[in-house]
C-alpha cells in the first residue's frame, strides 16, 4: 500500500461536479470517516448494520479529504475515523491516508486534525504507539458496569483504556445512556472516575435505530433519572470532580442566560438546526456522503452526493431537507420554555426511529422544572462549572488553536473540558 498507488483528481473524480463540491464542503470542518462497516462488538443498541467486509479505499477517503480540503472556508478541519471499528483497519491504512492529507494540506494551507473512535477492544500496543505518533487523537466508547449489560467485554476495553493512559495517550470517554444502565447513572460515573481517574465523559442517549430497532425506545422517566443521578454526582463535587459536558453546558445556559452569553456558543449537536450537513459531514466506506456520522453508512435515502455516482446518485438530499424532516418534533419550540437549555435531540436518529420522535423533549422539560426547584443548591455547581470553561477557553486562545477551539480532543485529565471533537461531535 503505497502513496504512489493514489491518484486522485479533486476537480472531476467519476464525474463528482467541482461546482457541488463547493457548496457541498463549503462550512465543512469536521469529516466523520466511516472507514469500515466491520465491528469486533455487537451492541445491542448499535445504530449502525455492520458487515463481514467493506472497507474503505486510500483513494476514496483521499479524494473526498481533498475535495473538502480545496473547498471549505474553514482555515482549520477535523476527520474523524469511525466504523464499524476503525481499529481494524491496517496500520499502513492509516499511515497513508494521514501522510498524504498532512502533504495536501500543507500545500492549500489549511490545518488539520486527526481523532479516531474506537470500542477499544483492539487497542494494541502498536496501535497506541500508531496513533501517537500520527497524532490522532483517541475516545473511547465505555458505557460502565450495570446490570444489564448492553455493551459487552468492558473488562478488555479497560484494560485497553488503562493502557493507552500509561502510554500517555489517554483516550477521551463516551458513555451511552440506554435501556440496561439508565437507572445506574450515579454509579457509572463514581466508577468513572474512581476506576478510570478520569476528570469529563460525555453520556448520549440511546435512540431505537440501526442494530437497535427492536429496542423499546427510553421513556421521559428513564431519561430524567439517569440525568438527574448524573447532576446529583456533579453535585456531589460541586463541579471540581467528573463532569458530564452535555449537562454541564446545560446548566451553564440556565444559570447565565443573559451574561456570559458569548462564553457559551452552541456546538455542532445542541441547536435546533444541527450542524449536520454543513458543518459536519459523514463519508462512508463505499464514497457516500452523509449529513452525520449517527446515519448508517448505507442510508442512500439520505445521501447528499456520492463519490461514485454508480452506487448512488450524486444528490438525492440538500442540508435544508434534512433539517426539515419530522416537523412535528419542532412546532412548539419557539415558545417552549425549556428553549434556552435545550439540545434539542438529534436529528439522525429521529428520522431513522419507527416514531420519529425525539425522545428527549419531555425529559428537557422536566428538567427544567428541576433547575428551577433546586436552583440554591446547583448554584455553586454552575458557577464552578463556568469557571473551568472560561478557563479551559484561556488555555485555548493561549494554544493559538484555530476556530477558536483547543487543540485537544479529549480532555487529558485537564480542566480544558471544552476540547475540540468531545465540543463539537457527540458520537458513541
Amino acid at each position: 500500500m503505497k502513496m504512489a498507488q493514489i491518484k486522485l483528481s479533486k476537480d472531476a473524480v467519476d464525474g463528482h461536479e467541482t461546482s457541488h463540491a463547493a457548496r457541498l464542503f463549503a462550512d465543512c470542518g469536521t469529516l466523520i470517516v466511516k472507514v469500515t462497516s466491520r465491528c469486533n462488538l455487537r451492541c445491542r443498541y448499535c445504530y449502525e448494520h455492520l458487515t463481514k467486509s467493506g472497507e474503505m479505499s486510500l483513494e476514496t477517503f483521499c479524494t473526498a479529504a481533498e475535495l473538502l480540503l480545496s473547498n471549505t472556508r474553514r482555515r482549520e478541519v477535523c476527520f474523524v475515523f469511525h466504523g464499524g471499528e476503525p481499529t481494524l483497519m491496517p496500520s499502513e491504512w492509516f499511515e497513508c491516508a494521514t501522510q498524504h492529507l498532512c502533504d495536501f494540506a500543507e500545500r492549500v494551507g489549511k490545518v488539520i486534525r486527526f481523532a479516531v473512535q474506537t470500542n477499544l477492544l483492539n487497542l494494541s500496543d502498536p496501535m497506541i504507539e500508531l496513533f501517537q505518533r500520527l497524532n490522532i487523537a483517541i475516545s473511547g466508547s465505555i458505557d460502565g458496569p450495570s446490570k444489564d449489560q448492553m455493551r459487552p467485554l468492558l473488562s478488555r476495553a479497560v484494560r485497553s483504556y488503562r493502557k493507552a493512559a500509561d502510554a500517555g495517550v489517554t483516550p477521551g470517554i463516551l458513555t451511552t445512556i440506554n435501556q440496561g444502565n439508565f437507572d445506574s447513572l450515579y454509579e457509572i460515573c463514581n466508577w468513572i472516575q474512581e476506576e478510570l481517574g478520569a476528570r469529563s465523559f460525555k453520556a448520549n442517549i440511546v435512540y431505537s435505530v440501526g442494530s437497535g430497532e427492536y429496542l423499546p425506545e427510553l421513556t421521559t422517566d428513564q431519561i430524567l433519572r439517569a440525568h438527574t443521578a448524573i447532576i446529583e454526582f456533579m453535585t456531589s463535587s460541586d463541579g471540581l470532580g467528573l463532569i458530564e459536558d452535555n449537562l454541564a453546558l446545560e446548566l451553564l445556559r440556565f444559570f447565565h442566560k443573559n451574561d456570559d452569553r458569548a462564553n457559551l456558543r452552541d456546538e455542532l449537536c445542541r441547536s435546533r438546526t444541527c450542524g449536520a450537513a454543513r458543518e459536519v459531514l459523514a463519508l462512508s466506506q463505499i464514497g457516500n456522503i452523509l449529513p452525520c456520522g449517527r446515519l448508517d453508512w448505507d442510508s442512500h435515502e439520505f445521501s447528499l452526493g456520492s463519490l461514485s455516482p454508480s452506487t448512488s446518485p450524486l444528490q438525492k438530499m440538500t442540508a435544508n431537507d434534512f433539517h426539515s424532516l419530522s416537523p412535528d418534533n419542532w412546532r412548539n419550540c419557539a415558545t417552549c420554555e425549556a428553549n434556552d437549555i435545550c439540545s434539542f435531540g438529534c436529528q439522525a436518529f429521529i428520522v431513522r426511529s419507527s416514531s420519529k420522535r425525539n425522545i428527549e423533549c419531555r425529559a428537557t422539560q422536566q428538567r427544567l422544572d428541576y433547575y428551577s426547584a433546586n436552583r440554591a443548591n446547583l448554584q455553586k455547581l454552575a458557577d464552578n462549572l463556568l469557571e473551568r470553561r472560561l478557563n479551559a477557553m484561556m488555555y485555548s486562545s493561549h494554544a493559538g488553536a484555530g476556530d477558536g477551539y483547543s487543540d485537544r480532543y479529549s480532555d487529558r485529565y485537564s480542566d480544558r473540558y471544552h476540547d475540540r471533537y468531545n465540543d463539537r461531535y457527540n458520537d458513541a
